[in-house]
């Protein structure tokens, strides 16, 4: 299901960022050997029961929430800001996955709730550092798919 959901994102983000096709998307850890192409790296790091995720708002039906970092990486440096840009308008403009954007392993689902975050489920220090990177702007994308 993991594969098949960031296949989704990224479905969602070749349409409908500057990148234009799914192969300049990564779905490795992030790491330094995406530099010096335009790319996007979608990443699960962090899975849970979303009423154990989501304190705030109990789900009507049981969910799994799935957290990806999203992180852009170009060359120079400076190029990474406006393609994290288009990945967040892209995002924000869709609350849910539709049915267009999911492969046949997902097609028993009619859409699955997206919501992008500045904060990640986990410290970002910690996630960045389990990674074994500094820290660097990224999208906390959280997708919730029922069980």
């Amino acid at each position: 299901m993991i594969p098949a959901i960031s296949k989704a994102l990224a479905n969602v983000l070749a349409i409908e960022t500057s990148l234009n096709e799914v192969e300049r998307v990564d779905f490795n850890p992030p790491s330094q050997s995406l530099m010096g192409k335009a790319a996007l790296n979608i990443y699960c790091y962090n899975y849970c029961c979303a009423e154990d995720c989501c304190a705030e708002r109990k789900p009507t039906l049981p969910e799994v929430a799935l957290a990806f970092v999203i992180s852009a990486w170009d060359t120079p440096a400076w190029g990474d800001q406006p393609l994290l840009s288009e990945a967040l308008s892209s995002l924000k403009k869709h609350r849910q996955l539709e049915p267009k954007f999911l492969s046949p392993e997902l097609e028993d689902y009619q859409a699955l709730s997206i919501e992008v975050d500045a904060i990640p489920a986990i410290e970002p220090v910690v996630l960045w550092e389990s990674l074994g990177l500094p820290m660097r702007p990224a999208l906390y994308v959280t997708v919730k798919v029922p069980t």
